[in-house]
């Protein structure tokens, strides 16, 4: 008699599926990576687009990216209507990791924090 292979799959696949389908992507126009945000958070930043309190992610991107050397690893929308922001987590040039904080509404680069 045949044994069939084993269904189950190992737990570090399966979380990692499960992450995936937890999460939107973006992609990044200076590398054939993809940046990831979760789809609450893009939920969110589309209901204040919605709203009128912020301006899409995928025009906040394309004018941030433009200008930042770095390399964007992940994005989260925070605030509500009051000070609606993009927050975006990076790894600048020099290797140093970043956080910058971006207003949803202007597009301005409100503060870089780096460690």
């Amino acid at each position: 008699s045949s044994t069939s292979p084993s269904t189950t799959s190992r737990p570090d696949v399966a979380q990692a599926n499960e992450a995936a389908r937890e999460t939107c992507t973006l992609p990044d126009t200076r590398t054939p990576n993809l940046i990831s945000i979760s789809r609450s958070d893009l939920a969110r930043s589309q209901d204040a687009v919605d709203a009128g309190y912020a301006k899409p992610l995928d025009q906040i991107w394309r004018s941030f990216i433009s200008g930042y050397d770095g390399k964007v690893l992940g994005v989260e929308f925070v605030g509500r209507k009051k000070h609606p922001r993009y927050r975006l987590k990076a790894i600048s040039n020099s290797g140093r990791l970043e956080t910058v904080t971006i207003s949803a509404q202007t597009g301005a680069i409100l503060r870089i924090v780096g460690c």
